[in-house]
């Protein structure tokens, strides 16, 4: 007879907190049945429970998935990890499909490539962050500039609130709400 061992493999960052056997999944149940009830272990794979030694142990780009998964939390730890790592320089397309619905990651990949360079991924994700940033900055000068002119426009009284929200590009309301603050 061939032994047959079934592994669950648990692709969540966090903590594993459901039950690890059957008589946990059955807690509601009688003591006095319990006894009479098999109790398998589950063999359970946690990206977050496994040492670094142990995810060395995986052959497969499941190493990388699991390593990427219990890193994703910690964006330094992960960043260098993926740069310093020459496996994440080239992984396979399915797997960086699986970090990114596991971890909502969301890596650009080519389609067309069998690979994905993971360190380039991450930068690219980093640059495309900073230039959102870099956006909104400059999305709440504006904004903050508009302000401004609404502010002088409604202190010196010669303006409207319509014709205000005309000039400035701005609903009523918004001016409203401006110089109600103001007291007007």
């Amino acid at each position: 007879m061939l032994p047959v061992i079934t592994l669950v493999v648990y692709f969540g960052a966090d903590h594993w907190d459901g039950p690890i056997c059957l008589h946990e999944m059955l807690k509601n149940t009688d003591k006095k049945m319990l006894c009479f009830i098999p109790d398998y272990k589950i063999n359970l794979i946690t990206p977050e429970g496994l040492e670094e030694n142990q995810l060395d142990q995986f052959h497969t780009s499941l190493r990388e998935v699991l390593k990427f998964i219990k890193y994703s939390k910690d964006k330094k730890k992960l960043y260098h990890m993926v740069e310093n790592d020459p496996k994440f320089h080239r992984i396979e397309q399915k797997a960086g499909r699986v970090i990114n619905v596991t971890t909502g990651a969301e890596i650009k990949m080519d389609e067309s490539e069998e690979y994905v360079d993971m360190c380039q991924a991450i930068r690219d994700i980093r640059e495309e962050g900073r230039q959102e940033g870099r956006q909104e900055g400059r999305n709440e000068g504006k904004q903050r500039e508009k302000e401004d002119i609404i502010l002088r426009m409604l202190r010196k009284g010669t303006f409207t609130y319509e014709e205000i929200a005309e000039l400035i590009g701005v609903s009523v309301d918004k001016v409203k709400a401006m110089g109600t603050q103001l007291g007007n």
